[in-house]
């Protein structure tokens, strides 16, 4: 076991230049459990030393700094801090006199407090509001009655899992289902989106913030059930349109709630109505449902 013991060698203290040993029965332990008192006077403090510790199981050495201590009292040190806080104070109040009298000399006086006014350029102005609006649970204008989705598709005479297509404005803030009856397709419903991040123009790259803009289409592979927004679609960006630009980004969900970066929001009780009309039409038969996105 004595092989094992580190043997502390004395280094010269950069502070007096003088050699001092440590004795070699003492264990690294023991040395870092010594307190200041039991070494040195009350009246006097530690220098920084370096020990150099060879090991001699290992063939490598360590170096142990002792960090150094202030040669003066608490009391001092209190005083002195006291002191230079009354400095900074005086300081202070020495510059903003001779500021306030700069402004005296000029003939100028500071300018009044005015608030901060923030304009959503090429955006729809009331999305804000609209999030404060689903923050407290009150639905968007314009929602139409999600919860009674099968006597709508009646007076329209319309059935679930017929063919649908979505078209999103963006300027607007509205997404349009259309669904087929006979040779055409007839508008069902107008949804208010709550929330879609960046300006009008195309998404371009990964982390941009923007929402897409063009035609996609969303099939089956593309429906969530999990994930942070369940009852979700894959809008399918980026397209061969997107890649044949370079453009880059992924998972560009329309999903519920009403905070979104890069996709589209339509609050928890839309997407429930338009999940489950997108997944009655591919499970019919549809093989995708396309999606315009404008401008475009």
């Amino acid at each position: 076991m004595s092989c094992l013991l580190p043997r502390l060698t004395s280094v010269r203290s950069r502070q007096n230049k003088a050699s001092r040993l440590v004795p070699s029965a003492l264990t690294l332990s023991h040395f870092r459990l010594a307190p200041a008192s039991a070494i040195i006077p009350a009246s006097l403090s530690f220098r920084r030393r370096i020990y150099r510790i060879p090991i001699l199981a290992f063939g490598s050495s360590r170096i142990v700094r002792r960090r150094v201590l202030s040669l003066r009292p608490h009391s001092t040190r209190k005083a002195v801090s006291k002191r230079n806080s009354w400095i900074s104070s005086a300081l202070k109040l020495q510059i903003a006199a001779t500021i306030v009298l700069a402004f005296a000399a000029l003939g100028l006086s500071p300018a009044p407090t005015s608030a901060l006014t923030i304009e959503l350029k090429d955006a729809a102005p009331d999305r804000i509001e609209r999030q404060r609006l689903a923050a407290r649970g009150v639905p968007l204008k314009g929602t139409p009655e999600v919860a009674a989705t099968k006597p709508r598709l009646a007076k329209l005479g319309l059935k679930s899992g017929a063919p649908i297509m979505l078209r999103i404005f963006k300027e607007d803030s509205e997404l349009e289902l259309w669904m087929q009856k006979g040779a055409r397709y007839v508008k069902f419903a107008t949804y208010p989106i709550c929330h879609w991040s960046g300006t009008l123009g195309p998404k371009l790259a990964e982390g941009d913030k923007q929402s897409p803009e063009g035609f996609y289409t969303i099939t089956r592979r593309q429906l969530h059930w999990s994930g942070r927004w369940p009852r979700s679609l894959n809008l399918g960006f980026p397209n061969a349109f997107d890649r044949s630009l370079l453009r880059t980004g992924s998972y560009i969900l329309i999903h519920g709630g009403c905070s979104s970066v890069g996709c589209y929001a339509m609050t928890n009780p839309v997407i429930s109505e338009v999940f489950g009309l997108v997944r009655q039409a591919l499970s019919a038969g549809q093989p995708h449902v396309p999606v315009h996105v404008f401008p475009f």
